[in-house]
């Protein structure tokens, strides 16, 4: 019974051609003839054997590889430094994080090998192109086959290449890779060269770190609420209220009678006609801008969501039945594990009371708010660039 090939038996371009070679008829040939002078009773049975091997026999075919929609590699190469492995890394963790069921393995020069989070990353190391004493062809060859191996071995179906030139020992192991894979090259100033060198298909793009800008606080306002509408708030709690009419229509009942129970006070751009005591907010005032709320009250909506907890504010989150988009969805996820935002998903009075009255405490806010800081500056932002570089090089 013929034996099943490997998925990495044949993963680079020398295994291919050697097996190519080995599979011809040329060199099948040669091989009887040099068995046959070896052994000269083989030799009588030549004109039997030649049919049988050369003609009968079929050569072992290459079973071709299937890839994993799921499945990407990503690779970060340094001449020197270590910018592209660290740019590497942390799209890794910032795609795992925005898409769970990515299968990613990881390639890089950098000294440091990033643990697995989750189960689905793995992450190998190569030396810098430079610091192989044998030469850049040694470690092209090197490269080729460490790549191509993996690519066989996770069923990759994209290849994204974080990296200012597209070595050799890349570019042949796209062209030994099943033709269905994809390359997405990132660089500094959009290069493409090389890219007529290979099969697959290919894309481009600069490398745009969004995650760098941390300059939101800074509009943030030095006057407190209670400055702009010259309240004295003593021993009252102050809550910031903003709601479409999705969560106007789901939750409007338990609001009511939860706030007039906690006996809270309210502000709102706009007016609630089931909260007539709620403090008209003036146009001019951001309040997402603007300190001095003990915390809020608002809904699911987007456009809030993104601008949620930017001043540190804490966050009561109210779920309707809107239907979110994924980068919505990752906000109140990490807001929620963080323990920096409450969200509550069924419009009950009893779950409405409870967060109102948790949020009312000092120490609950202050633990919310050192909550908070444990995640990124702009959890909203960083998620947002996590959507856009999945749609880069994964796609919607």
């Amino acid at each position: 019974m013929p034996m099943k090939n490997s998925r990495t038996q044949f993963a680079t371009h020398e295994a291919k051609e050697l097996h190519r070679i080995r599979s011809s008829f040329s060199f099948r040939f040669a091989v009887l003839l040099a068995e046959s002078f070896r052994n000269p009773l083989k030799l009588i049975l030549l004109p039997f054997t030649i049919p049988r091997e050369l003609i009968f026999r079929k050569p072992k075919r290459l079973i071709p590889i299937s890839i994993n929609p799921n499945s990407i590699i990503i690779v970060g190469i340094d001449t020197r430094g270590k910018m592209w492995s660290e740019r590497a890394m942390k799209l890794a963790i910032e795609l795992q994080r925005f898409d769970s069921d990515l299968r990613i393995c990881l390639l890089t020069t950098s000294g440091k090998i990033l643990k697995d989070r989750v189960g689905k990353l793995l992450h190998y190391r190569i030396p810098r192109p430079r610091s192989v004493e044998s030469g850049r062809r040694d470690w092209n060859l090197t490269c080729e086959r460490l790549l191509s191996t993996i690519i066989h071995l996770q069923e990759a179906s994209r290849v994204v290449f974080l990296g200012d030139y597209l070595y050799s020992g890349i570019r042949h192991s796209l062209n030994s890779a099943p033709p269905d894979i994809h390359l997405h090259w990132m660089n500094s100033g959009n290069n493409q060269i090389g890219l007529d060198k290979i099969s697959v298909k290919s894309t481009t793009s600069i490398f745009e770190d969004a995650m760098s800008t941390n300059g939101i606080q800074s509009e943030i306002s030095e006057s407190t609420i209670q400055d702009h509408l010259n309240l004295r708030l003593d021993q009252n709690i102050l809550a910031h209220l903003q709601l479409t009419s999705s969560a106007l229509n789901l939750w409007e009942d338990s609001l009511e009678k939860a706030i007039k129970t906690s006996k809270i006070i309210t502000a709102s751009h706009k007016k609630y006609g089931f909260l007539s005591e709620t403090i008209d907010i003036p146009r001019h005032i951001q309040p997402f801008h603007t300190p001095g709320f003990h915390f809020r009250i608002i809904d699911d909506e987007p456009d809030i969501i993104s601008q949620v907890n930017k001043d540190r504010i804490p966050s009561i989150i109210l779920r309707t039945e809107r239907k979110l988009d994924k980068v919505s969805l990752k906000v109140l996820e990490e807001l929620e594990r963080f323990g920096a935002a409450i969200v509550i998903r069924k419009p009950k009075i009893v779950n409405v009371i409870d967060a109102i009255e948790t949020l009312s405490d000092l120490e609950a806010r202050k633990i919310m708010i050192t909550n908070r800081s444990k995640t990124s500056s702009d959890v909203s932002q960083e998620i947002s660039w996590s959507a856009s570089m999945h749609s880069l090089v994964i796609g919607d």
